[in-house]
């Protein structure tokens, strides 16, 4: 499997499309990306069995939301995917990629679920915090013509916490529980400067 290829296919499948008002246009591929490349740096200090194979993560990870806007989108996804991606890959590899994409949602029943998979979901919860998480509050809050106080305050209410308090839970190392820890704190610390300066603090 080509790495560099199935970026290129990706891209071209996503780059241009905006299933949600509140994301930017291909945050689809973009958020795919970054998520395989934290599921492969959380594969080198989680796991090193055989079953587990990086291209394979790599592939599933960038593809796991093409089906984004249909529901079931997991299922949908997979089936995309492999489509997609039957020129490129051998049939082992499809099935694997496809398993991993149907699976990346279902943290409900991670236990049942392959390594490889509860890796991605990992990966996948990690993409939406530290300094992603400022990005993703402030193009929500350009969409709905919102105030910094207006952002401020919702990052600190009740919602919000009840957010970050379900995706820690729903992680399944120890290790990307270390990482969530990392970016929470960075983006607290962000929005509590941000709140001072909004109040004409130093």
């Amino acid at each position: 499997m080509n790495k560099q290829r199935v970026i290129e296919i990706a891209r071209s499948a996503m780059c241009e499309r905006k299933p949600m008002a509140t994301r930017e246009k291909g945050y689809v591929f973009h958020h795919g990306l970054r998520t395989a490349k934290i599921a492969i740096n959380l594969l080198d200090v989680i796991d090193h069995s055989p079953e587990v194979y990086p291209d394979i993560l790599f592939a599933a990870a960038v593809f796991h939301d093409i089906g984004k806007g249909i529901t079931p989108h997991n299922e949908t996804g997979a089936d995309m995917a492999g489509d997609i991606l039957k020129e490129e890959c051998l049939p082992d590899e499809i099935a694997a990629i496809t398993q991993i994409i149907r699976e990346h949602n279902q943290r409900h029943r991670a236990t049942e679920c392959t390594t490889a998979s509860r890796i991605h979901q990992d990966a996948d919860i990690l993409d939406h915090f530290g300094a992603q998480s400022v990005w993703l509050a402030f193009h929500w809050n350009t969409v709905h013509e919102e105030t910094p106080d207006q952002s401020v305050e919702f990052y600190n209410g009740e919602e919000n916490q009840k957010w970050i308090t379900w995706a820690r839970a729903s992680l399944n190392f120890d290790n990307s529980r270390e990482i969530f820890d990392k970016r929470l704190a960075f983006e607290r610390s962000f929005f509590d400067r941000f709140n001072s300066e909004i109040n004409g603090k130093e």
